[in-house]
Formats: C-alpha cells, structure tokens, sequence
C-alpha cells in the first residue's frame, strides 16, 4: 500500500509543478500543426496509430480520426516513425498530456535562463520519475514505457 500512496504523492507533485510552470510561463498546447495533402491544418496531438487511423486529441479535449494517408507526406512519416503500434492507454491521457507539457514548460523556462542547465535536468529526471510511476500504475510494460518516453521528448 505503501507504493501507491508513493505514487499518488508523485502525481500530486507534477500536478502542482505544471500548473506553478503554467503560471509562471503562460498556458500554452502540447499540441501541433498537422497537414493534410490538401494544405489544410490542424493543431492537434496524436494520441494513437492503429494501421492506416490516426486518433488525435484537440486542445479542447475532443478527439477525432484521420487516415494517415489523408496527411501530408512529411507528416505521415513523422507519425509512422513515432507512433507505430504505441496507443497511450485511456487511464494514462492526461498523465502523459501534462508531462509532455511540462517537459515543454521547463525547456522554455531553460531557454529563457530562468532554469540552468542543472535546474533543467533535475526537473527533467523528477518528471521522468513521476510518469514512470503513472505508467507502472496503468501496469504498461518496460518498453512501452520506453516509447512513449521518446515520443514525449523525454529522450533525446
């Protein structure tokens, strides 16, 4: 029992430091432009691949489907690279949101110099840490762990 308070504790903590991040730098999407082969954008975040379907979820919090054919050719590459059979599990969504934008946060408040580089990898391995336990309370496994680290920009 002991673990999962841990882990609550944890989450509280990214929690609270997000939203200090969030006042201190402006609110601001982890998501992104995406193209169709049209030209036509939208600033979304991909949540899953599954074969030719992209799930995306808006700023909002609404989620929609495209095939990943309809997207434009560097866009569908990108995808394909990152995503291929990695799906961030329902109960994980908001965890991984709110890490991605706090690893965003911090390396706009490193490119700012209102964090040094030592600030920002303490911060950054705190991050980590919390989301490997958010991940083990889902019960996902080592390695798609491991993905959804390096899709988040948590690995470099």
């Amino acid at each position: 029992m002991k673990y999962h308070s841990d882990s609550l504790r944890v989450k509280r903590s990214v929690v609270v430091l997000t939203a200090l991040l969030l006042l201190a730098v402006g609110r601001s999407s982890s998501a992104q432009p995406w193209t169709n082969a049209a030209g036509h954008a939208v600033e979304a975040e991909v949540v899953s691949l599954k074969g030719d379907l992209v799930d995306f979820e808006r700023p909002d919090g609404s989620t929609f489907q495209l095939r990943l054919g309809s997207l434009a050719p560097d866009d569908r590459e990108t995808i394909r690279r990152a995503w291929s059979g990695l799906e961030v599990p329902r109960g994980l969504r908001t965890d991984f949101r709110q890490f991605r934008r706090l690893l965003q946060r911090l390396t706009q408040l490193h490119s700012m110099e209102r964090l040094t580089d030592a600030q920002l990898a303490a911060q950054r391995q705190r991050a980590v840490k919390a989301f490997k336990l958010c991940c083990s309370s889902e019960q996902l496994d080592e390695e798609a762990t491991a993905r959804l680290l390096l899709v988040s920009g948590a690995l470099y």
